[in-house]
């Protein structure tokens, strides 16, 4: 993706939204910076994309960023931050957010922002209200030309009302929350219209669900606490319900717990005689978190807690890897490239931050397809980009022929000029002939392997261990490993998957930032291991994956992980234990509860073949 077409993206859903230049960069940039930007004349910072593209009501979880080391520094520090204060290691978060503000950042406005926030969240949590209030009002103040705390007060601009006339990010909406709760702490009210905000939320992100469920869970649990307050409790039930609908949906960790603990009081609360479902699935799910680890608090959600999994690549990694695979060494390339040597050194080493015309000069010498923002398919309009992902989300389901339908919607609309819609095209085309036409293996895995070659035409596929693949490609390599699996080549599945992983493994990048793509490999490693006998290479994979999913907020496969663990187990072991039946129903709850319909129908019908008994 060339940089006039992020520009052009932006634009188009600005305009499609019908906001003006000015209002969409008001507080964070000029609106002559913006034109710039729309017109491909110049790159943004990682930090005021993502607050554009939350002001246009959409998620970066769909991007792909290539971006320097000292960029991914801060973004890296900002998560050591956040963690240090959720666990409680006050005076070391103050000390880093100390040496944050000592940073030369840009842009300096939404760098100051985070630290206001941040800062208040300590305030708060110290029992120091009135500092923390200050410090929120600072960070509302930075980016929201229009904020003025007594036109809130006294009702002249009403919070369910903002949205239909300003652009407002989701960081920004969620520190309006934080001073909305603080208020309500100090014993100032704010009245809302909880009903219609939702509906204006739901407007507003109603082409982007991963957006609309990473806010709407802040938003409910805000409403659902002022609900209680006002001991509105039947309130209260229907936004903490609507909350917990979209996390479970989309399959979010964060936030899940604090949700099931309120369901639970709320129903005994209003039906004595209740259901105990909401109180069994969070039984199931506090015991696997507490026997991960993870503290079990659920007084409060982290309001000031973004979930995000968009996939970041760092440009030295990716420029020495494109290099090495070609066997060239650093001063043969510059030359070709006619590059300085030194150049080429600094920038392999993270030191060096190239220019615009540098970094194109390496992308086409190593034919990268990646450029600094990129998205899996190139298109102008955002809402395709999210039909894709609910493609995605339907073949993990195993609804192909759903998937389909949407697919060929979607493929009449893209243009196949660009490369990764070419290859994303040739392995759709395949996975479907595949799945629903019986295609044959060996033509399957032949036309992965062409798809493979649209981005990696010079790459053996002994290689891989030494890349870092993007999902796409990653997509296509671990179906390439169901190929060989289905042709009796199981060595040659585990062998492929491992170097897949190996090449994530060792990037200088948090994992956590490759959720979906290593997240497969996972699933697909662990079936082969089992199938394989090699048990206790499945359970030391299984262990891992359970805790990668826990540590990166996800909870998509952690039910399927519970029940293969066992299972894997009492295959080692030659029998179905009776101890095992309280894995598999602990496992089917948690499927339950995320809405996972094939994999609950599947462990029914093996519990009751094991066990000849009811899994519930």
């Amino acid at each position: 993706m060339e940089e006039k077409y992020l520009g052009k993206i932006i634009g188009y859903e600005r305009r499609k939204k019908n906001i003006t230049l000015e209002q969409l960069s008001a507080g964070i940039l000029s609106s002559r910076g913006l034109r710039r930007l729309e017109e491909g004349e110049r790159i943004c910072s990682f930090f005021l994309l993502e607050r554009l593209m939350e002001r246009l009501g959409k998620s970066i979880n769909k991007m792909e960023f290539l971006i320097h080391e000292k960029e991914y520094e801060i973004y890296y520090l900002r998560g050591k931050i956040e963690q240090a204060v959720e666990e409680g290691r006050l005076e070391e978060a103050n000390r880093m957010l100390t040496y944050y503000e000592g940073l030369s950042l840009t842009p300096q406005v939404l760098h100051h922002q985070y630290l206001c926030k941040m800062r208040a969240v300590i305030n708060s949590i110290k029992g120091e209200g009135t500092k923390a209030l200050e410090l929120l009002e600072e960070a509302l103040r930075s980016t929201l030309v229009w904020w003025k705390r007594k036109r809130i007060e006294e009702g002249e601009l009403r919070l369910d009302t903002i949205l239909q006339e300003y652009p407002i990010g989701q960081e920004e909406i969620s520190i309006l929350l934080l001073w909305m709760s603080q208020m309500w702490e100090s014993g100032r009210e704010i009245r809302i219209d909880g009903r219609d905000l939702l509906f204006i939320l739901s407007r507003y992100y109603e082409e982007d669900e991963e957006a609309k469920s990473n806010l709407f869970s802040k938003v409910c649990w805000v409403l659902g606490s002022i609900s209680m307050k006002l001991k509105e409790e039947e309130e209260a039930y229907y936004f903490t319900k609507e909350g917990e609908r979209i996390l479970a949906e989309n399959r979010i960790l964060l936030h899940l717990p604090q949700y099931l603990d309120r369901l639970v009081y709320l129903e005994e609360l209003l039906q004595p005689s209740y259901n105990e479902r909401w109180k069994q699935q969070r039984d199931a799910l506090k015991e696997v978190l507490l026997a991960y680890g993870k503290i079990w608090d659920t007084r409060e959600i982290l309001l000031w807690k973004n979930f995000k999994t968009q996939e970041v690549y760092l440009i030295s990694e990716i420029a020495e890897q494109e290099r090495v695979v070609r066997n060239k060494t650093k001063e043969a390339s510059a030359l070709e490239m006619g590059i300085d040597p030194k150049t080429i050194s600094r920038l392999e080493a993270g030191i060096y931050k190239p220019k615009v015309e540098t970094l194109k000069t390496i992308r086409d010498y190593y034919k990268i397809c990646r450029n600094v923002y990129s998205t899996r398919i190139v298109v102008e309009d955002f809402y395709l980009l999210e039909l894709e992902r609910k493609i995605s989300v339907l073949q993990h389901m195993n609804r192909e022929k759903e998937a389909e339908r949407l697919y060929l919607r979607l493929r009449k609309r893209l243009d196949t000029r660009w490369k990764v819609n070419r290859q994303y095209i040739l392995y759709q085309d395949m996975f479907y002939d595949h799945q629903l036409r019986n295609l044959a293996h060996e033509e399957a895995l032949e036309r992965c392997k062409k798809a493979f070659q649209v981005t990696r035409p010079y790459l053996v596929l002994d290689q891989i261990d030494k890349i870092i693949l993007s999902r796409m490609e990653c997509f296509i390599i671990n179906y390439m490993g169901i190929c060989y699996r289905k042709m009796g080549q199981r060595e040659q599945t585990i062998s492929l998957l491992k170097k897949a992983m190996k090449g994530y493994k060792n990037s200088k990048v948090d994992s956590r930032y490759y959720f979906h793509s290593l997240g497969l490999i996972y699933l697909n490693l662990i079936d082969n291991y089992e199938e394989g006998n090699r048990f206790e290479e499945a359970l030391r994979l299984c262990e891992e994956a359970i805790q990668y999913e826990i540590a990166c907020n996800k909870c998509s496969d952690l039910g399927y992980l519970i029940s293969e663990k066992q299972y894997t187990i009492d295959r080692r072991d030659g029998k179905h234990c009776q101890e095992g039946k309280k894995t598999y129903r602990q496992a089917f709850l948690l499927m339950q509860l995320m809405k996972r319909e094939v994999q609950m129908k599947d462990l029914q019908k093996a519990y009751k073949e094991w066990y000849n008994d009811e899994i519930l």
